[in-house]
């Protein structure tokens, strides 16, 4: 799988120096994220801006969580519990509040990862799942390596990243 991501980051590095397209790919977000100067603190906005509902009516923080009863959130009747509500907010809020994600390298292009996806593998959102912690340090590595080459190469790209385009001085000065 990694060499696919290497490769694949080849072809979206030549894609967009030569082909003035945008990057709409597994490094997207780290590589905004980088441009930006910011630090990514949270994976997603489950629970915070995205809920999901399944056909019962119980609400969940995403799609990945329908079905777990452990993750219900609320109901369309009697409404969304705040004390749940505020629980997650504040574990999704920063990645530093997952203990696994405290020492990692890659934590704030990461941020952490898709807690759904650790409930389902570890039974813990708080628990990142190793393969996909390793996956992600390689695709922030790559992402890293692009956004160096296209700094190097074509430092117009990041034009379109920008809320305001003479914020480029700040990113292109050395």
């Amino acid at each position: 799988m990694k060499e696919a991501y290497s490769e694949f980051a080849r072809f979206v590095l030549d894609d967009a120096i030569h082909n003035k397209t945008t990057i709409n790919s597994a490094f997207s977000r780290y590589i905004s994220t980088l441009a930006s100067g910011n630090r990514a603190r949270g994976f997603c906005a489950a629970g915070m801006t995205l809920l999901s509902v399944s056909r019962e009516g119980i609400v969940y923080p995403c799609p990945g969580f329908v079905g777990l009863d452990d993750y219900a959130l609320g109901d369309i009747w009697q409404g969304i519990d705040p004390q749940k509500i505020t629980h997650l907010k504040e574990r999704l809020a920063d990645v530093d509040h997952i203990p696994a994600c405290c020492t990692c390298w890659a934590r704030y292009l990461c941020a952490g990862g898709c807690i759904a996806e650790s409930a389902a593998i570890n039974k813990s959102p708080w628990e990142p799942y190793r393969y996909s912690c390793d996956l992600n340090r390689h695709i922030a590595e790559l992402a890293i390596w692009i956004y160096a080459e296209l700094r190097r190469r074509k430092p117009e790209f990041f034009l379109c990243l920008l809320p305001n385009s003479s914020d480029l001085s700040k990113m292109i000065a050395v």
